[in-house]
């Protein structure tokens, strides 16, 4: 399938962070609508292992283009 499936949403400084499943990459990623931004963060595995970490570097913009 190509739809993502929301895990989390956050709300950052007045704007939507979406944390999402994207079965296209085969990774959990993050969707920031404000700014279009859609990255691959990284896979369910490490995500699970490790939320907080890439959490916290998805409001860093750790993985911005």
């Amino acid at each position: 399938s190509k739809y993502t499936v929301e895990i989390e949403k956050l709300s950052v400084e007045n704007y939507e962070i979406f944390i999402v499943w994207s079965p296209a990459e085969k990774a959990v990623c993050y969707i920031d609508s404000e700014h279009e931004i859609f990255a691959k963060v990284c896979t369910w595995e490490e995500f699970i292992s490790n939320p907080e970490k890439y959490i916290n570097n998805i409001i860093a913009g750790e993985y911005d283009d």
